[in-house]
């Protein structure tokens, strides 16, 4: 599971819709969510099976970002599982 919190160039969001609707399905890829804000900030959550997966989901799309920040992601149960190993 990966979060990404992205942010688009403004001038280029209508670009980017046509480009996403015209894309497809990206191999490896199963979107679990993709939202966007008004303001050209979004979060994407996705399963991918591997890291060349998250590549090619993202790679034709970053000259329509200033930035994009990618995270491997886990449920909050197994997060407090790591949370509780650390030490004070």
């Amino acid at each position: 599971m990966f979060v990404a919190f992205v942010e688009c160039v403004p001038e280029r969001i209508k670009e980017l819709a046509e480009f996403a609707a015209k894309r497809g399905p990206i191999k490896g890829i199963k979107l679990i969510g993709n939202y966007g804000t008004p303001v050209g900030k979004g979060v994407t959550i996705m399963e991918a099976e591997s890291e060349e997966s998250v590549f090619a989901y993202f790679s034709p799309m970053l000259p329509f970002f200033r930035n994009v920040e990618v995270y491997p992601a886990l449920s909050m149960e197994r997060v407090m599982e790591f949370a509780a190993l650390m030490k004070s």
